[in-house]
Protein backbone atom coordinates (compact mmCIF):
# COMPACT_ATOMS: atom_id res chain seq x y z
CA UNK A 1 0.00 0.00 0.00
CA UNK A 2 2.66 2.24 0.90
CA UNK A 3 4.64 1.16 -2.33
CA UNK A 4 1.38 2.11 -4.42
CA UNK A 5 1.04 5.72 -2.40
CA UNK A 6 4.58 6.59 -3.25
CA UNK A 7 4.10 5.74 -6.86
CA UNK A 8 1.17 7.91 -7.61
CA UNK A 9 2.54 11.07 -6.00
CA UNK A 10 5.71 10.16 -8.42
CA UNK A 11 3.17 10.14 -11.46
CA UNK A 12 1.56 13.36 -10.55
CA UNK A 13 4.88 15.20 -9.57
CA UNK A 14 5.81 14.25 -12.70
CA UNK A 15 2.42 15.40 -14.48
CA UNK A 16 3.32 18.89 -12.81
CA UNK A 17 6.65 19.34 -14.15
CA UNK A 18 5.35 18.46 -17.39
CA UNK A 19 2.39 21.01 -16.91
CA UNK A 20 4.87 23.53 -15.85
CA UNK A 21 6.96 22.97 -19.01
CA UNK A 22 4.72 23.35 -21.51
CA UNK A 23 3.85 26.64 -19.99
CA UNK A 24 7.10 27.82 -19.85
CA UNK A 25 7.39 26.87 -23.57
CA UNK A 26 4.36 29.01 -24.14
CA UNK A 27 5.57 32.07 -22.64
CA UNK A 28 8.72 31.86 -24.00
CA UNK A 29 8.56 31.83 -27.36
CA UNK A 30 5.59 33.08 -29.53
CA UNK A 31 3.40 30.31 -31.51
CA UNK A 32 4.29 29.77 -35.66
CA UNK A 33 0.57 31.05 -36.20
CA UNK A 34 1.25 33.83 -34.27
CA UNK A 35 4.55 35.19 -35.76
CA UNK A 36 3.95 38.56 -37.41
CA UNK A 37 5.34 38.56 -40.89
CA UNK A 38 5.06 40.38 -44.10
CA UNK A 39 2.99 38.53 -46.29
CA UNK A 40 3.03 41.21 -49.11
CA UNK A 41 6.69 41.16 -49.56
CA UNK A 42 8.33 38.87 -51.37
CA UNK A 43 9.96 35.62 -49.73
CA UNK A 44 13.86 35.88 -49.37
CA UNK A 45 15.63 33.14 -50.68
CA UNK A 46 18.39 31.70 -48.16
CA UNK A 47 19.03 28.34 -50.06
CA UNK A 48 18.36 28.01 -53.42
CA UNK A 49 15.19 25.99 -52.66
CA UNK A 50 14.35 27.27 -48.83
CA UNK A 51 12.53 30.66 -48.76
CA UNK A 52 11.38 32.51 -45.83
CA UNK A 53 9.36 35.64 -44.92
CA UNK A 54 10.91 39.10 -43.81
CA UNK A 55 9.26 39.78 -39.98
CA UNK A 56 7.32 42.66 -38.69
CA UNK A 57 9.93 45.49 -37.10
CA UNK A 58 8.23 44.75 -33.90
CA UNK A 59 10.54 41.80 -33.68
CA UNK A 60 13.95 44.61 -33.50
CA UNK A 61 15.36 43.34 -29.96
CA UNK A 62 16.21 47.44 -29.44
CA UNK A 63 16.21 50.68 -30.88
CA UNK A 64 19.40 51.40 -32.54
CA UNK A 65 20.46 54.83 -33.60
CA UNK A 66 23.76 54.65 -35.20
CA UNK A 67 26.19 55.59 -37.53
CA UNK A 68 28.28 52.28 -39.34
CA UNK A 69 31.05 51.97 -41.57
CA UNK A 70 29.58 49.62 -44.27
CA UNK A 71 32.16 47.26 -46.24
CA UNK A 72 30.30 44.59 -48.81
CA UNK A 73 32.77 41.99 -49.96
CA UNK A 74 31.80 39.57 -52.90
CA UNK A 75 34.23 38.06 -55.09
CA UNK A 76 37.59 40.30 -55.50
CA UNK A 77 34.86 43.68 -54.84
CA UNK A 78 34.94 45.53 -51.81
CA UNK A 79 33.32 48.69 -51.04
CA UNK A 80 32.96 51.05 -47.95
CA UNK A 81 30.40 53.30 -47.32
CA UNK A 82 28.79 55.77 -44.07
CA UNK A 83 25.73 54.20 -43.04
CA UNK A 84 23.26 56.03 -41.05
CA UNK A 85 20.61 53.26 -39.01
CA UNK A 86 17.63 54.16 -37.18
CA UNK A 87 15.26 51.34 -36.23
CA UNK A 88 12.56 50.67 -33.75
CA UNK A 89 9.37 48.79 -33.52
CA UNK A 90 7.94 51.00 -36.14
CA UNK A 91 10.25 50.68 -38.78
CA UNK A 92 13.49 50.28 -40.48
CA UNK A 93 15.60 53.68 -42.07
CA UNK A 94 18.79 53.13 -43.43
CA UNK A 95 20.80 55.95 -45.43
CA UNK A 96 23.84 55.77 -47.04
CA UNK A 97 26.10 58.53 -46.66
CA UNK A 98 29.19 59.75 -48.49
CA UNK A 99 32.49 61.14 -47.30
CA UNK A 100 31.34 64.71 -46.72
CA UNK A 101 28.31 63.22 -44.56
CA UNK A 102 25.75 64.11 -48.06
CA UNK A 103 22.66 61.16 -48.08
CA UNK A 104 23.57 59.20 -51.43
CA UNK A 105 20.58 57.05 -50.74
CA UNK A 106 17.95 55.10 -48.59
CA UNK A 107 16.33 52.26 -47.53
CA UNK A 108 13.08 52.84 -45.52
CA UNK A 109 11.30 49.91 -44.43
CA UNK A 110 7.44 50.69 -42.79
CA UNK A 111 4.03 49.42 -42.83
CA UNK A 112 4.93 46.14 -44.53
CA UNK A 113 6.78 48.21 -47.28
CA UNK A 114 10.22 48.71 -48.51
CA UNK A 115 11.79 51.62 -50.39
CA UNK A 116 15.03 52.00 -52.17
CA UNK A 117 16.03 55.60 -53.38
CA UNK A 118 19.79 54.92 -54.34
CA UNK A 119 21.84 56.10 -57.13
CA UNK A 120 25.01 54.40 -55.53
CA UNK A 121 23.11 50.91 -55.41
CA UNK A 122 22.75 48.80 -58.33
CA UNK A 123 19.40 49.16 -60.20
CA UNK A 124 18.89 45.22 -59.87
CA UNK A 125 19.55 45.04 -56.06
CA UNK A 126 16.81 43.12 -54.11
CA UNK A 127 15.90 45.39 -51.29
CA UNK A 128 14.20 42.58 -49.32
CA UNK A 129 17.67 40.87 -49.17
CA UNK A 130 19.12 43.91 -47.48
CA UNK A 131 16.12 43.93 -45.13
CA UNK A 132 16.49 39.86 -44.41
CA UNK A 133 20.51 40.47 -43.14
CA UNK A 134 19.17 43.63 -40.72
CA UNK A 135 16.85 41.34 -39.02
CA UNK A 136 19.16 38.52 -38.83
CA UNK A 137 21.41 40.58 -37.00
CA UNK A 138 19.29 42.69 -35.22
CA UNK A 139 16.08 41.13 -34.58
CA UNK A 140 15.01 38.93 -31.61
CA UNK A 141 16.61 35.42 -31.68
CA UNK A 142 12.99 33.78 -30.68
CA UNK A 143 11.46 35.38 -33.66
CA UNK A 144 13.73 34.53 -35.67
CA UNK A 145 14.31 31.12 -34.77
CA UNK A 146 10.64 30.25 -35.20
CA UNK A 147 10.59 32.10 -38.73
CA UNK A 148 13.33 29.62 -40.17
CA UNK A 149 11.73 26.42 -38.36
CA UNK A 150 8.97 27.16 -40.68
CA UNK A 151 11.02 26.91 -43.58
CA UNK A 152 12.90 23.68 -42.06
CA UNK A 153 16.12 25.85 -41.41
CA UNK A 154 17.74 26.11 -37.56
CA UNK A 155 19.24 28.92 -35.83
CA UNK A 156 21.96 27.92 -33.42
CA UNK A 157 23.09 30.49 -30.84
CA UNK A 158 26.66 30.93 -29.39
CA UNK A 159 27.14 33.89 -26.44
CA UNK A 160 30.76 34.52 -25.06
CA UNK A 161 31.27 37.16 -22.31
CA UNK A 162 31.38 40.11 -25.10
CA UNK A 163 29.74 38.61 -28.56
CA UNK A 164 27.24 36.99 -29.85
CA UNK A 165 27.06 34.38 -32.99
CA UNK A 166 24.17 34.01 -34.72
CA UNK A 167 24.36 30.56 -36.95
CA UNK A 168 21.81 29.99 -39.73
CA UNK A 169 21.76 26.30 -41.13
CA UNK A 170 20.04 23.76 -43.21
CA UNK A 171 20.11 20.13 -43.33
CA UNK A 172 23.23 20.81 -40.68
CA UNK A 173 25.14 23.07 -43.08
CA UNK A 174 26.23 26.27 -42.43
CA UNK A 175 24.45 28.83 -44.26
CA UNK A 176 25.01 32.22 -42.94
CA UNK A 177 27.45 33.33 -39.70
CA UNK A 178 26.86 36.25 -37.67
CA UNK A 179 28.98 37.86 -35.13
CA UNK A 180 27.75 40.21 -33.19
CA UNK A 181 29.84 42.27 -30.83
CA UNK A 182 29.06 45.78 -29.07
CA UNK A 183 30.56 47.83 -31.73
CA UNK A 184 30.56 45.75 -35.00
CA UNK A 185 28.08 43.47 -36.76
CA UNK A 186 30.37 40.59 -39.41
CA UNK A 187 27.65 38.85 -41.86
CA UNK A 188 29.20 35.76 -44.04
CA UNK A 189 26.84 34.32 -46.26
CA UNK A 190 28.34 31.24 -47.20
CA UNK A 191 25.56 30.30 -50.29
CA UNK A 192 26.11 33.38 -52.20
CA UNK A 193 29.80 34.11 -50.93
CA UNK A 194 29.28 37.66 -49.82
CA UNK A 195 30.48 39.87 -46.56
CA UNK A 196 29.16 42.57 -45.05
CA UNK A 197 30.93 44.44 -42.18
CA UNK A 198 29.15 47.27 -39.51
CA UNK A 199 31.72 48.80 -37.71
CA UNK A 200 30.53 51.69 -35.32
CA UNK A 201 31.94 55.05 -36.63
CA UNK A 202 32.06 58.23 -35.16
CA UNK A 203 32.56 59.77 -38.53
Amino acid sequence: MAFTKKIFKLINVIFLLYILFSLTSCLSLPASDDLRVQKDLDKVYVTNTKKIYILSPEYIKETIDKLYLMTFEFDSAKISLPLYVYADQSGIYLSILNDFGIDMGSLNFTDGKIDLDSSVLPQNLLPVYLINEFQNAFYQEEALAINLKNSFLTLQIENQENCQSRIIKSSGKIIEEIEISSSSIVITNNIRDYKISLLESDY
